[in-house]
Formats: structure tokens, sequence, C-alpha cells
């Protein structure tokens, strides 16, 4: 039956585009018709290009970072001392263990980064560390040399009025103590 179809098609074809026009039509048509199966067939199982399934959304970096434990993500940190992601994701360890000495430290030297930084970040981890200096390591001129630094180096940002309020009441507390 198959071939007779094909056949009667071939047929009407070369009645309105002539032999050769007929063989091209019904070719390219094949053709068309094994890409849609392949595609359809792709949809099922694995094909050529690797997964059909389109996956979750991996893990960023950082997340990565966050699961590896202790040992593991201190070979990362052996590997990758310049790398701000680990750096930070460093950074974030010791502060949750409660090491401040150690988190100014690294948060000073993660600053020194520099333009690998997006200023919203830097801003904040600036406000962070002042926190640090003017809390649990009781050093309120550090805290004041912190804000006074990222103004420096951002004068005109849009962040510059937050950190010049801060600034100030660090400056007073300076004064009163």
């Amino acid at each position: 039956m198959f071939p007779g179809l094909i056949f009667d098609m071939f047929l009407y074809l070369a009645s309105i585009f002539g032999r050769t026009g007929a063989i091209v039509v019904l070719a390219v048509g094949g053709i068309l018709i094994l890409i849609f199966g392949y595609w359809v067939a792709c949809m099922f199982t694995e094909s050529l290009f690797g997964p059909t399934h389109i996956p979750e959304k991996s893990k960023s970096h950082r997340e990565q970072l966050a699961l590896l434990d202790d040992a593991a993500f201190t070979k990362r940190l052996e590997k990758a001392r310049d790398d701000p992601t680990t750096l930070r994701e460093h950074c974030s360890r010791l502060k949750r263990n409660g090491d401040h000495v150690a988190y100014a430290r690294e948060l000073e030297r993660y600053f020194s980064l520099g333009p690998k930084i997006e200023i919203e970040e830097r801003c904040m981890l600036h406000h962070q560390l002042a926190d640090v200096y003017l809390g649990p390591l009781e050093r309120p001129k550090d805290a004041e040399r912190v804000l006074k630094e990222f103004l420096r180096e951002f004068p005109n940002s849009k962040q510059a009025g937050l950190m010049k309020e801060r600034l100030q009441r660090v400056e007073v507390q300076i004064t009163n103590s």
C-alpha cells in the first residue's frame, strides 16, 4: 500500500513539476519526514546531542562551594586563593564560625581583588566589616578607615551617601568614647 501511495504521489507531482521536479519534491519531503521523526524520537530517548530533557538549572558556583565540607573547601581554597567567589564563601564561613579576626583579615584581602567585585556587594561588605570592627573587635578606628576607603574609591556612587551617613555616626561614636 505505502509504495503505491508514493507512486501515485510521484505521478501527480510529475504532472505538475515534471519528472525531475517530482523526484526533488519527494526527496525533500522524505528528508523532512526523517528529520521530524528523529526529533520526535529524541524527545523520549537520548540523542546524538546529549540528554533530551531540559536539566534543572544547575547550582551556582557559590551554592556548590557552600555545599562542600570543610576539608573539601580547604582544598578548593588552596587552589583558588584569588577567586572572588571562593574567597567570599571563605569569609562567610569564618563569620559563621565566629572567627572575627580572620573574617576581617580575609574580607580586607577580598577587597584587594578590586574590579572583580560589584559595587553593591562591596558596599554591603564594607558595612559588614565596619559592624565587626565596631562590635566584636571593638576597633572603631578601623571601622572609620574601612568606610573612608569605600568613599575614596567610589566618591560619586549612589552608595556613597549611605557610607557618609554611617561614617558620621562612627566619627561621633569615636569622639564620644
